[in-house]
């Protein structure tokens, strides 16, 4: 009996002990560095989205694959800047009717061609007048006007540049 209060008590004692312990503030300890020459670093770190005072949405003027890219975002431009190149990839159906266009083009600028020369011959032999020899002069000029735009049109369809502006 006495065995078991003393073991009682010590077991009281050691339970304050241990809580009176627990309660006391921690000893902070400090490192201690030399002292050594460095620039300063201040580094800030943002989550978040980037809002652009003023943004534009570019649309090219014909479809395609930007091959190329002439100015990175952020990059100010003006008016009249190239900022990327386009890969021109041609509509099948606009190709095909250019190609036909400028096969009958051809066709009629040759035919119109010949009636001009033969034309001009029977004009100097004067054996038609000056007012026929002039209609059949400008068909064969608006043939060949023709034959140029259905030419700069296939090459605008197939690569984007007509062959008059490049």
């Amino acid at each position: 009996k006495i065995a078991g209060l003393v073991l009682l008590g010590l077991l009281v004692i050691w339970t304050f002990v241990f809580l009176y312990q627990k309660s006391r503030p921690k000893i902070k300890t400090y490192r201690i560095e030399t002292v050594t020459k460095n620039n300063i670093e201040k580094r800030t770190v943002a989550t978040g989205k980037v809002q652009p005072r003023n943004e534009i949405l570019i649309k090219p003027q014909m479809s395609g694959i930007i091959s190329e890219i002439y100015k990175e975002a952020g990059e100010k431009v003006v008016a009249g800047d190239v900022i990327a190149k386009i890969q021109v990839i041609p509509d099948m159906v606009n190709l095909s009717g250019a190609e036909s266009r400028v096969e009958r083009a051809q066709l009629s600028a040759d035919q119109s061609r010949s009636n001009y020369e033969r034309d001009r011959k029977l004009y100097e032999n004067q054996v038609i007048s000056k007012e026929e020899f002039e209609k059949v002069q400008l068909q064969y000029r608006n043939d060949q006007e023709e034959l140029r735009a259905a030419t700069d049109n296939l090459s605008l369809v197939r690569t984007g540049i007509t062959k008059s502006s490049a």
